[in-house]
């Protein structure tokens, strides 16, 4: 069902397109719903203005409208931006403002209203971003509103979500710029939250041990039975972790740290299912981990993704040495990301790296396997065939060719596969050559194991119709590589005057979800050629654009 509810969002904007012969307006009540339910993912609010997806399609037309006032989630979904410190700083009698509170237009707090008075009794998905804003109005503010104080204008946004408290079962807070007024209003709120399930905090500048060390506090133990899920965000990273709260709680973690605090952190949270660590490192602390990994070894038996993110090539010796100390038994994505996407030399510590991860992933089958005894060289390609790892994506990294062809000739458990090509400075193109040449699909095509594919994303640079025809003989050789699977090929730069192998790739089609696109400025897309969800089928329908 969520297949053919992507299949049906690719094919037709709902929105834009509302005709009554339209292919969505022959739906069924019941699936033109949860189409509905996919596509609004949040309804904003701020002190002028509202952008609500759920009243868009309200809008469309009446057996529209009807639907979606039955369908309660795509209403529960709300987003309450206080852009100014006013927004939270005035307490203003009703009877001089006509009973709404001046910094949020009337118009903006009925719609507001509608939403959750529609939202029935959902369950409520609420984001608040610009809480921690520290002035003395709005300290007095929110513990009047989280006390009910009977000065407090009623008609205030967020007394509405406060009055709903009980419902409330996502709750997402921007902590920016201060987080010491977020905590002290959790503080007064947190008794109501009866249904919270999922907590996420988001600060750019606070540490996160502030927010660990007053979780206890604000969630004593007797009280956050319902909650399972904390996921925190946070750009500066502590030494070391208080083992209250968090030990069991924390579930997704991104965090800005160092590669002693990222075996910190992974030694302390146990429940731990998602990370991705922005790595920053000293040449020092390099030296020192590259000292200590030998003796060090850190189990985590419930990760399943993984994510390095670094804006220099000089990083990956921090990563490849992190890896080093892991056993990780239900890794199934892993994820590298150069965010500078800008390679200004060749990364000498490619093999390096790859084999960190090769052997990375035969701890952990060994692990999950209980294998005590180190595997034999040949049944160390039996071992990583049964590995959990499903995902890889690697972006903006100069891997180079040969270590990219023995990561993909180690990973035989790969379903899915993303690679991005860096940005090459100009001055410095012979330090860097292309990832993705000739030469790497000849010796592609020759590899003696590969991994069954279902999804394959390159992202490449200009030299695409060279690319694709290379790309296209891979397949018509190794038809196992891509088994009933989506290949989209990326490229930033403009194409013109480049003719696409147009009839050769349509016969690929035909097993082979094939298209190029090509990725403009914003990052708009345009398909060159590529495929369309088929409405009678369900299938992949080939198109070709000129």
């Amino acid at each position: 069902m969520d297949v053919d509810v992507l299949n049906l969002d690719n094919t037709v904007d709902i929105v834009s397109q509302p005709h009554y012969d339209s292919p969505i307006n022959r739906l069924p009540p019941e699936l033109l719903s949860i189409v509905f339910d996919y596509t609004v993912t949040s309804n904003t609010f701020s002190h002028s203005e509202s952008t609500s997806e759920a009243l868009q399609l309200a809008k469309v037309c009446r057996r529209w409208r009807t639907i979606s006032h039955f369908t309660r989630e795509i209403w529960s979904r709300l987003t309450l931006d206080f852009e100014y410190p006013s927004c939270l700083g005035c307490h203003i009698p009703p009877d001089s403002t006509r009973g709404s509170f001046s910094f949020f237009s009337e118009g903006v707090f009925r719609s507001f209203q509608a939403h959750i008075r529609l939202s029935a009794d959902a369950s409520l998905a609420i984001s608040l971003i610009g809480l921690g804003y520290h002035t003395p109005c709005a300290e007095t503010f929110l513990s009047d509103i989280a006390r009910e104080h009977p000065r407090t204008v009623r008609n205030h946004p967020l007394q509405q979500i406060l009055s709903n408290a009980g419902r409330i079962q996502e709750l997402h807070i921007d902590c920016s710029p201060d987080h010491a007024e977020v905590m002290h209003f959790m503080r007064h709120i947190q008794h109501k939250l009866i249904k919270l399930e999922t907590l996420k905090l988001d600060s750019r500048q606070a540490s996160i041990n502030h927010f660990l060390n007053e979780m206890p506090d604000i969630f004593p133990d007797d009280q956050r039975y319902n909650l399972r899920k904390v996921d925190m965000t946070f750009v500066t990273g502590p030494h070391q972790y208080p083992s209250l709260f968090s030990s069991h709680f924390i579930t997704h973690l991104d965090l800005e740290t160092t590669p002693s605090s990222t075996l910190w952190a992974l030694r302390s949270f146990p429940s731990l299912d998602t990370v991705h660590f922005s790595i920053i490192t000293r040449a020092e602390e390099v030296h020192n981990l590259r000292e200590e990994s030998p003796w060090l070894s850190i189990t985590h038996p419930n990760l399943r993704m993984l994510s390095f993110g670094f804006s220099d090539d000089g990083f990956w010796k921090g990563i490849s040495l992190i890896q080093n100390t892991l056993k990780l038994p239900c890794l199934m994505h892993l994820a590298y990301t150069n965010r500078s996407m800008i390679a200004s030399t060749f990364m000498p510590e490619g093999a390096e790296l790859v084999q960190s991860t090769v052997d990375l992933l035969i701890r952990s089958t060994c692990e999950s396997l209980s294998l005590s005894e180190e595997p034999s060289p040949t049944q160390r390609m039996h071992i990583l065939s049964q590995a959990a790892l499903r995902s890889l994506r690697i972006s903006g990294i100069a891997l180079g060719g040969d270590n990219l062809l023995a990561l993909l000739e180690k990973t035989p458990s790969l379903t899915d596969l993303s690679l991005r090509e860096p940005y090459r400075r100009i001055i410095v193109r012979e330090e860097t050559p292309p990832l993705f040449t000739a030469d790497f699909f000849g010796k592609l095509r020759s590899l003696s194991f590969l991994p069954i594919l279902r999804s394959l994303t390159l992202c490449i640079t200009p030299d695409i119709q060279s690319i694709v025809k290379e790309f296209a003989q891979v397949l018509e050789e190794r038809g196992t590589l891509l088994s009933s699977a989506c290949l989209e090929i990326h490229t930033i730069f403009r194409l013109q005057g480049i003719n696409l192998p147009t009839e050769r790739l349509r016969k690929l089609q035909e097993k082979v979800a094939f298209r190029v696109i090509q990725v403009g400025p914003g990052y708009a897309q345009k398909t060159l050629l590529g495929y369309v969800p088929s409405m009678r089928t369900g299938g992949m329908k080939p198109e070709a654009y000129s």
